[in-house]
């Protein structure tokens, strides 16, 4: 068994916690890379130690049920697995499940579940009539994405209780790139795509996304597909990638462009076979391939911490499709200091960075402006550097410091990708006054033992909170050594990027 971190000892006792006050139904939050596999094996663990009754772990595709049986194996607890034809050992105590199976032949007799990526569960025919069929037990959710539509929404076969009852949260994204969990992320962003004629469907978590059909048309081209390819090579050149395309079309055709220009890359998606699928993910883990583009396969459970940068091709206006791509990157590996995200799709402009503030909130389906919604309108203010081409959102940029002419904004060169700024850290206001002061006075010792002018400690402030330090003193005091770490990320990141556009 591998030995739990701080933040997830805690999150277990809040679990227990809930279970006390009667919650049957709790959705445990923890950002992708956060380590959800770990905690379930942990509570699966703990479960069967101090009970003889059944427990199921649940998950909606193939490649996840094989991936958690080998947790499992790993920890050696046995277990069984129902999964078509791939189905054994029903009398197992501990059973790692399809719902595509179980929709087709029914519940085991279990005590306790947990759903894997359970933001998929208020959308799901699946998932409820499981859910309502064994009301009685205890039902675990895992997600990092816990804001989808209706995971709090009340329904008659709940007796008029919600779907999900009580939430979790054992870390934030913010938290864990702070104690370097995780590796924080740079976004090049180009100009929005023309997505003129491109209609909006409702997706698997209730929100509005754009039709694949449309998106084709709009996304598809030579011309944006040999952009992706150029601004790679110019960024990211070697670094193991992941692409996020719209259509198995749309993806190969990216492939091809890479291959074309001696690069190592495949095709995988979610409508290949398992024997087709694996031995493509294995020369990607292992390093035999560069780039893999994919289409309805590698957002969710995707486990690859060397793979340094995310494309995203596909235009998407999903918070949560959106996070759950991002994940894919941020995962900590030697030598990896921070996670490249190049947009081609616009998508970013109005959803801002994955590391940003995150609406953990349980929603219950009502049509309300929600926390959501407001993170999203906030997100979608960012403006674009026009020096250094980091998109930002604040006035005074805080990479190269250029402060801009109030005037109209300032077009950006087609195809030009522009990195995005950090938004104002939206609890700023809420955080304890000693903490701000120590981070400033030690910013302000830094900066002077470097011989760098006092503004230098207000801009690398404003970086980290998004705001200028105000009233607060100027006093020194010696630099701990994660705040020296966090200064020198962003050095290394910074002198990649200049090494990177020539400069």
């Amino acid at each position: 068994m591998k030995e739990l971190r701080p933040y997830q000892l805690k999150a277990k006792d809040n679990l227990r916690n809930s279970l006390r006050k009667g919650n049957k139904r709790i959705v445990l939050y923890c950002p992708t890379g956060g380590g959800k596999s770990i905690q379930a094996v942990d509570l699966i663990h703990s479960f069967i130690q101090k009970s003889d009754k059944r427990i199921a772990f649940i998950v909606n595709r193939i490649g996840l049920v094989n991936q958690f049986s080998e947790h499992l194996t790993s920890a050696g607890i046995k277990h069984g697995v129902v999964q078509g034809q791939n189905t054994y050992g029903l009398d197992q105590q501990v059973l790692v499940c399809s719902i595509n199976t179980l929709s087709k032949r029914g519940m085991p007799p279990i005590d306790f579940a947990i759903i894997d990526e359970s933001h998929a569960s208020a959308g799901s025919n699946m998932y409820k009539k499981a859910i309502f069929s064994f009301n009685n037990i205890i039902w675990i959710g895992l997600t990092a994405t816990p804001f989808a539509k209706g995971m709090a929404k009340t329904y008659e076969e709940l007796a008029g209780e919600p779907l999900w009852q009580d939430m979790v949260i054992a870390s934030t994204i913010k938290e864990l790139i702070q104690h370097r969990y995780l590796v924080d992320c740079d976004i090049y962003a180009p100009s929005d795509p023309d997505l003129t004629g491109v209609r909006l469907k409702t997706n698997e978590f209730g929100e509005k996304d754009y039709r694949e059909d449309d998106l084709d048309k709009a996304v598809d081209t030579p011309t944006l597909i040999g952009d992706i390819y150029t601004h790679w090579a110019r960024m990211a050149n070697g670094k193991k990638t992941f692409v996020f395309a719209n259509s198995v079309a749309h993806s190969k055709h990216i492939v091809e462009e890479f291959i074309k220009h001696g690069v190592k890359a495949e095709h995988i998606d979610g409508y290949m076979d398992q024997k087709e699928k694996e031995p493509i993910m294995n020369r990607f883990k292992y390093g035999d391939t560069t780039v893999i583009s994919n289409v309805a396969m590698l957002r969710e459970g995707t486990d690859v911490p060397s793979a340094e940068v995310m494309i995203l091709a596909k235009p998407t206006k999903s918070l949560t499709a959106y996070i759950q791509m991002a994940g894919r990157v941020l995962r900590t590996y030697e030598g990896k200091e921070i996670a490249l995200i190049l947009d081609h799709s616009g998508s970013a402009h109005e959803l801002g960075y994955p590391t940003d503030d995150l609406p953990l909130k349980l929603c219950d389906g009502e049509k309300k402006v929600n926390e959501r919604t407001k993170i999203k309108d906030e997100k979608s203010k960012e403006k674009k550097c026009p020096q250094c081409h980091f998109i930002k959102k604040t006035f005074v940029c805080e990479k190269c410091g250029f402060t801009p002419v109030i005037k109209p904004d300032v077009l950006i060169e087609e195809g030009n990708l522009v990195k995005m700024a950090r938004k104002m850290s939206k609890d700023h206001k809420d955080m304890d006054k000693r903490v701000l002061q120590a981070w400033y006075s030690q910013l302000l010792c830094f900066g002077k033992s470097k011989g760098y002018a006092e503004g230098w400690a207000g801009n690398q402030y404003k970086n980290r909170f998004g705001v200028y330090p105000r009233n607060l003193a100027k006093t020194h005091s010696q630099p701990s050594e994660e705040i020296v770490g966090w200064i020198r990320s962003r050095q290394i990141a910074w002198a990649a990027v200049q090494r990177k556009i020539g400069k």
